[in-house]
């Protein structure tokens, strides 16, 4: 394979897979589409570097996704909210074999054995990981959870900040020091829509599929 640096994670990548050269460095196989191909950083190291690359630091993106999710062991990471880019690691990120894995390209996971499980991704892709495939779906619902949250908290700045301009709450003077604002009615007690699935949200959605592709295992 020909070896690539540096390297920001795409809507196509699919997974990133930690090998050692031969020299012993960690390095990484990238799964992207249909092709896979070595890159000479460590998973974790392509993690941040996109990060950065989109605008957000992975402390920072812990931080948040922690105050979104409660206390979360192994947290889901936000990459970029505007390409649908959320990913999450098989175990902890220090572990030098953690597999990173886009929930976008997620399909299934099925247990081989007790601690080993077999997890199905887009384009033909499959990995097995030493991890309980209850603990794995465990983590992909995380990652779920913060993209619903992620994008609920989007759409209620988005609907204060795109008003009809009748309906914009109105400053009226009462006195030279007080002030009340009249809010329309119909902006009260704003309820959250229902999650979509994840077929609909994946980042992947208005790409084009690989001819015969289903949408489950």
């Amino acid at each position: 394979m020909n070896m690539y640096e540096p390297y920001v994670i795409k809507p196509m990548t699919v997974a990133l897979i930690p090998k050692f050269d031969k020299d012993g460095s960690l390095i990484t196989e990238v799964i992207e589409g249909t092709r896979s191909f070595l890159v000479s950083m460590k998973p974790i190291e392509i993690i941040e570097y996109s990060m950065d690359y989109y605008g957000h630091g992975l402390n920072v993106a812990r931080i948040a996704d922690k105050l979104g999710l409660g206390k979360v062991d192994m947290a889901p990471v936000k990459i970029s909210g505007t390409l649908g880019l959320y990913w999450f690691p098989s175990k902890s990120p220090t572990k030098e074999d953690s597999v990173w894995f886009s929930l976008c390209h997620y399909k299934n996971a099925v247990p081989i054995f007790r601690n080993e499980t077999i997890v199905f991704l887009r384009f033909g892709h499959t990995i097995n990981i030493l991890s309980r495939a209850k603990s794995f779906k465990h983590k992909v619902h995380k990652a779920r959870e913060l993209k619903s949250l992620m994008e609920d908290r989007f759409k209620e700045i988005s609907f204060f900040l795109h008003k009809p301009q009748d309906e914009t709450p109105q400053l009226r003077e009462q006195n030279h020091t007080t002030y009340h604002f009249i809010q329309p009615n119909q902006y009260l007690n704003i309820s959250s829509e229902e999650e979509k699935t994840a077929e609909k949200d994946c980042c992947c959605s208005k790409l084009k599929r690989p001819s015969g592709e289903e949408n489950d295992i």
